[in-house]
């Protein structure tokens, strides 16, 4: 096992969140592509258009063809950078966990005796990173961070990340409490930390974990992070 103590901080260097947030606007900005070209191709098929109209929404196809072409050799390149395919072991992201609680007064960690032995298939830095997101979000007070192995079995409203295949198993970890009766005021929100919630988020797609989020209840709180366990090996 890797003894070597990961960043308090939760933190991704610069180019890992840049790289995070590129995957996301190329997948955003394709499936805005792909409406243009398929309404555009409709239109033009349409005998009662104008010609004029029929040539304008040919050159939109086309351009609009091309631009998808650009992004799909963006993403080919983006999938050329090294990429991060460890796994960790709970044993050894714990530690970290721990110190990330301790900022946060009252809150404690629980966990099932068989998380110890567990795998989740993502880097820790990352683990850790995403977890110090989703902190970040939760109301001031003291709290619960309950961890066990579990399947994703969610309501539709307040899901943020749906996982892939929600029969797989994951671990799942469960932060709730009651929010302080008169919490402090809220600090501000900056850029780079609304650039981190985005990159957290799509952490979690790549890596076929999942997000929900408690919505409606005023008195309490809960978040469901889903971070998908390690396969076992193929006979």
């Amino acid at each position: 096992m890797n003894n070597e103590r990961l960043p308090d901080g939760g933190s991704l260097s610069s180019l890992e969140l840049l790289g995070l947030l590129s995957s996301k606007i190329i997948h955003d900005l394709k499936n805005k592509l792909a409406i243009i070209a398929g309404h555009a191709q409709f239109a033009e098929m349409t005998r009662q258009n104008p010609k004029v109209m029929a040539d304008t929404i040919a050159t939109v196809r086309r351009v609009s063809e091309e631009a998808s072409k650009n992004l799909d050799h963006l993403s080919k390149l983006r999938r050329a950078l090294p990429q991060e395919h460890s796994q960790s072991p709970w044993a050894m992201i714990e530690p970290s966990v721990n110190r990330l609680l301790a900022r946060r007064p009252g809150w404690e960690l629980r966990r099932a005796a068989e998380t110890a032995s567990l795998v989740v298939a993502m880097p820790a830095p990352w683990i850790v990173f995403v977890l110090a997101q989703i902190l970040r979000t939760v109301p001031p007070g003291p709290g619960v961070l309950t961890v066990e192995r579990g399947r994703a079995e969610l309501p539709v409203e307040g899901v943020e990340v749906a996982p892939l295949d929600p029969d797989r198993e994951f671990l799942r970890l469960t932060l709730a409490g009651a929010p302080e009766l008169t919490p402090a005021p809220a600090e501000p929100a900056t850029a780079l930390a609304e650039f981190e919630a985005l990159a957290a988020q799509e952490l979690l797609r790549r890596m076929s974990g999942g997000l929900w989020r408690q919505t409606g209840a005023a008195d309490h709180f809960e978040t469901r992070l889903f971070l998908p366990l390690a396969l076992p090996p193929v006979p």
